[in-house]
């Protein structure tokens, strides 16, 4: 066993003796595996010096016994920047002449410049490996950078954007990223060797860690000046080389460098180049034919090549790589690689499969545990499918051919997809795609006022086997969490349900850099500075204190199944408390968080951990017993109280826990380890044995508002244990109310009612949703249909909502009346007062309106026009207006409602308009398209209106590739998708262009306009 000591941190003993001499269980991807027994050795030796230093041995993991349980909806994948993150050799920092000038001298500027490479690699990625960073940290998985080999050169950088010119800002962005591949096959000198990654993938998994690589599938690095030159490809302008190694701070943007220094004419570019059935480009390079820049499947991203992952065409192997290999001495030996998994794997030799083999091979020949896959959305589906099936075949293959390094032979290759904007819902990407996760967009922005909405959504992940997303806080594209508030950070990250994200330094306070050059421009690199490692020798600063909160988070979490693949209790609101429960497979696991706590805290623990049971608060440390559903702690000054158990009682429970259900009857299974068997008993009537998970079902026959009590017991030498949960059969016809208090800043107002279950999301009508219904006074109401049931609510007006974009809906109990008021989302007692109202409330109108008023907790109602006599109406009546009345004419209705003490008044101007004449769309079809239709449709009413269903009416031809079509009569407001059957724009899930009543639009090269 090797011995460490913990510089600076300083946990309690207790805490860190106990972390580890609990029972451990091996386990494999998504499900568990069966409980193994732990031996004396399953202890964490823990000695402390006299100078206060703690030393510690910890056991093999290599011992099957003292395996963590590991599921990935628990996993803490550890995403760093390999580059960015540790410099294990500094031999191979300028790899390919990166940064050198043309006497091999270090350009100036080059240091320490953002879109440099800064020395990362993967020596240093192992370095601290083998130091128990990640391990002290409680990270499972490490989510590096693309290890193979990327674009050589550089493509010019300018604070100002790509349309600048020479003005001092200039900066070589090279791929130190690993996003623009140059050579899949082989491994980046900058990051190291082949050697390198087998030994950092072998150290990782000696220490129970897996690894997971970044790939990306879509597109190519872009053309440089420098691999242009090297490798024979495309045609340079004279003078290039004065430009690439002269001054960095003289380079231009990006647009105005491919203008004036590259030859786009030169046939070299079909010839030499990745050739124009492997890619698409959108530069207008010779051969290629000019492909628009977008986030479509047949659109370059950013400008990348795009690789035709769709295209069915065999082709051979790129002139770029067949020079290369021939360069190199690699051309047979890759070639026959080729040929060997074409032939074995059955697969025709077209663009996609190439790159597959070529990623595959690294789960083959060094035991990848999973696949982060960019840019998903611009990827067709059939191709991931096609991915995500080979590589579980080549994992397969690793593990029977490496049975001694395999952490689990039961595991499924695993993998992850990004697509902006993605939220908790199961779609496409798991059911066609493949895919075992999707990043989640929706959490990072987690704070004290919606972390208990957050965990809920979340917490859906696990009712589904099949269903995960990947949650963080930071990202190296979007944003850094605020570095003021890591410690909350850390903690509503780390014991977030399903699988978490930590982006490298979230846990020392890595602060940013440049930004002082990049406010709008390039913004980005301002989140990827080099690891902070310096910082941690200060035994007072910052860094050190965040990361000893994340740490004892992060190995609660690695020690405890329940934390991310448990299913979730609320318990309390303050401190936010809840509990998770696991088991599956002969897993038991159970823990209870709470979040803000302070001083002396009387947790509540009901439903989760026995009166009489011993308890521990893995934060502090800390022991108490449960009474009386309670355990009482002392909380740390960050807030956070973590219970486990202490003691080898058994443990009971139901899953679902107590709930109303809306079924005629409700299924339960019945969870108990630490014994054989346990009891059960309904409603207090004779107990009856079961085992781990059997099912009983109740409800049959119940009447509405019938609860039943079921009570489960067990016992060992150690003690016993019981449980008693509670289920309230509900009427399935309910009707929920949602009410709106106006904010100042708001127009009309609507309200977006959705829910979702097994992935499918369920809407009473399209964003933005249904109109509400005025009550006066800046009070709006609307109720859902009968048995609409887990609603979520979100309040817009078209241009704001409540809650804020990319955020979950309120929750809305079924069968409740809720109301949002200045902030607050609360439960609404309504007042019987009377109510007028009408249908539509003031507007223009044509031809005549048909109106129905309403009354509402009234014994009278009236209502006048334009002053006139007052008339009797009764709830529900019609009365039309503006039948006679001329262009531009005023109409007042005003409505009067009592109840003999109280009285509603209000009045509504409607104004009459010439009919409106009919708007056309016009568009320019886009290169590669078959015949045009459009899809018009109007979703701002009650429901959605089109003019035909999906993909809409054809468009007429009006020469040189000009399409147009005019609306039908009576259409005023729309929305526009253009498509032919294949391709759409706007892109897939994303709302249509606006088009106003009476004008004429044109979507022409990418652009949405006026003609």
């Amino acid at each position: 066993m090797k011995s460490k000591k913990i510089q600076n941190f300083v946990a309690s003993a207790v805490f860190l003796a106990t972390l580890f001499s609990t029972t451990m269980v091996s386990a494999s991807i998504g499900d568990v595996g069966k409980l193994t027994n732990s031996s004396t050795q399953n202890i964490l030796k823990v000695n402390i010096d006299n100078d206060g230093s703690v030393k510690y041995s910890e056991p093999s993991a290599k011992d099957s016994n003292l395996k963590k349980p590991f599921a990935w909806k628990n996993a803490t994948v550890y995403f760093e920047l390999t580059d960015r993150f540790n410099n294990g050799d500094t031999s191979n920092d300028h790899s390919y002449g990166r940064g050198l000038d043309q006497n091999g001298n270090v350009q100036a500027g080059y240091t320490n410049n953002p879109g440099a490479f800064q020395g990362g690699d993967l020596k240093g990625l192992t370095q601290k490996v083998n130091d128990g960073y990640f391990t002290n940290l409680g990270v499972n998985a490490i989510w590096i950078t693309a290890p193979y080999e990327q674009i050589h050169g550089f493509t010019s950088g300018n604070d100002d954007g790509g349309n600048a010119q020479n003005n001092g800002k200039g900066f070589p962005y090279y791929s130190y990223h690993g996003y623009w591949a140059l050579d899949y096959s082989n491994i980046d000198a900058n990051m190291g060797t082949a050697d390198d990654l087998k030994t950092f993938v072998d150290t990782a998994h000696s220490k129970g860690i897996r690894v997971v690589m970044d790939i990306v599938l879509n597109h190519v690095g872009y053309a440089t000046m420098k691999d242009a030159n090297e490798y024979g490809f495309g045609g340079l302008a004279s003078g290039w080389e004065k430009y690439y190694y002269g001054p960095l701070k003289d380079l231009v943007g990006g647009a105005i460098e491919g203008k004036n220094y590259y030859n786009l004419d030169d046939s070299k570019w079909s010839t030499k180049w990745w050739g124009t059935g492997f890619v698409r480009a959108s530069v207008g390079y010779a051969g290629y034919p000019k492909t628009s820049e977008g986030a479509g499947w047949t659109d370059c991203l950013a400008g990348l090549p795009d690789i035709k992952t769709e295209s069915t065409t065999e082709i051979g192997l790129p002139p770029l790589l067949e020079t290369k290999w021939k360069k190199e001495g690699r051309y047979d030996k890759e070639m026959a690689s080729l040929n060997s998994f074409f032939e074995k794997r059955n697969l025709k030799r077209i663009p996609r499969n190439y790159v597959i083999k070529w990623l595959t091979d690294y789960i083959r020949n060094y035991g990848i545990d999973g696949f982060r896959c960019d840019t998903a959305n611009q990827v067709d589906l059939d191709s991931w499918a096609s991915l995500n099936k080979e590589a579980r075949v080549a994992f397969d293959e690793y593990k029977s051919n490496n049975p001694d390094k395999v952490l689990d032979p039961n595991a499924e290759f695993w993998t992850v997809g990004e697509s902006w904007g993605h939220g908790v819902n199961k779609d496409a990407f798991y059911t066609q795609g493949g895919f075992s996760s999707m990043i989640n967009f929706t959490f990072k922005d987690v704070s004290a006022s919606n972390i208990k909405a957050k965990y809920n959504a979340l917490s859906k992940v696990n009712d589904d086997d099949n269903f995960d997303v990947l949650s963080y806080i930071s990202s190296h594209d979007d944003k850094l969490y605020n570095r003021d508030n890591l410690i909350y950070g850390g903690t509503s990250l780390l014991l977030a349900p399903g699988t978490v994200q930590i982006f490298y330094g979230d846990e020392t306070a890595r602060p940013l850099s440049w930004t002082d050059r990049f406010s709008s421009n390039y913004t980005d690199q301002t989140y990827r500075t080099f690891m902070n490692w310096s910082d941690l020798n200060n035994s007072n600063g910052k860094a050190l204190t965040i990361l000893a909160h994340w740490q004892k988070l992060g190995q609660f979490r690695n020690k405890h199944l329940a934390v991310g693949a448990g299913i979730n209790i609320d318990l309390s609101s303050n401190p936010y408390t809840f509990g998770r429960t696991y088991n599956k497979d002969g897993v038991a696991d159970k823990v209870v968080c709470a979040i803000g706590a302070s001083g002396d805290t009387n947790v509540n623990v009901s439903n989760t951990f026995s009166d009489g049971s011993k308890v521990r608060d893995a934060y502090t440390g800390a022991i108490t017993t449960v009474v009386n559903g309670k355990a009482t702690f002392t909380a740390d000054k960050n807030g956070v109280i973590l219970i486990e158990k202490a003691d080898n009682t058994p443990d009971v429970g139901v899953n679902p826990g107590s709930k109303k259900y809306y079924e005629d009857t409700l299924k339960l299974s019945l969870n108990v380890s630490g014994a054989d068997t346990g009891t059960y008993s309904i409603n207090g009537e004779a107990e009856k044995a079961f085992k781990n998970e059997d099912v009983i079902t109740i409800g049959e026959n119940l009447a509405y508002e019938s609860a039943t009590t079921i009570t489960v017991k067990a016992s060992n030498s150690d003690g016993s244990a019981t449980q008693t949960y509670t289920y309230t059969k509900k009427d399935p016809n309910f009707v929920s109310n949602v009410y709106l208090k106006k904010p100042a800043n708001f127009g009309t107002p609507k309200v977006y009612i959705y829910s979702e279950s097994d992935g499918t999301i369920n809407e009473v009508t399209k964003w933005p949703g249904v109109e509400m219904k005025s009550e006066g006074n800046d009070l709006y109401r609307y109720s859902l249909p009968k048995g609409f049931s887990d609603a979520k609510v979100i309040f817009n007006d078209g241009n704001n909502q409540i809650p804020g974009s990319g955020q979950i809906g309120f929750s809305l109990d079924n069968g409740s009346t809720m109301i949002y008021d200045s902030g607050d989302w609360k439960n609404y007692v309504i007042e019987n007062n009377p109510q007028a109202s009408i249908s539509k409330e003031s507007c223009d109108f044509t031809d005549s309106l048909s109106l129905t008023l309403r009354a509402k907790n009234s014994t009278s109602s009236t209502y006048s026009i334009d002053g006139g006599t007052e008339v009797n109406y009764k709830d529900g009546d019609v009365i039309t207006i503006g039948k006679d009345a001329l262009v531009n004419d005023k109409i007042t209705i005003t409505l009067k409602v009592t109840d003999g003490k109280k009285s509603d008044i209000k009045s509504y101007t409607y104004t009459k308009k010439e009919k409106t004449k009919a708007a056309t769309v016009y568009c320019r079809k886009p290169q590669g398209w078959g015949k045009l239709k459009t899809y018009i449709y109007d979703d701002t009413q009650n429901s959605v209106k089109e003019v035909a269903k999906w993909p809409g009416v054809e468009m007429k031809s009006e020469g040189n590739d000009l399409y147009s079509y005019t609306l039908p009569d009576g259409w005023e407001d729309a929305y526009v998708i253009f498509t032919d059957g294949k391709n759409q724009v706007p892109g897939s899930g994303k709302r249509g262009y606006k088009l106003s009543k009476e004008s004429k639009m044109i979507y022409d090269n990418g652009t949405w306009k006026v003609y």
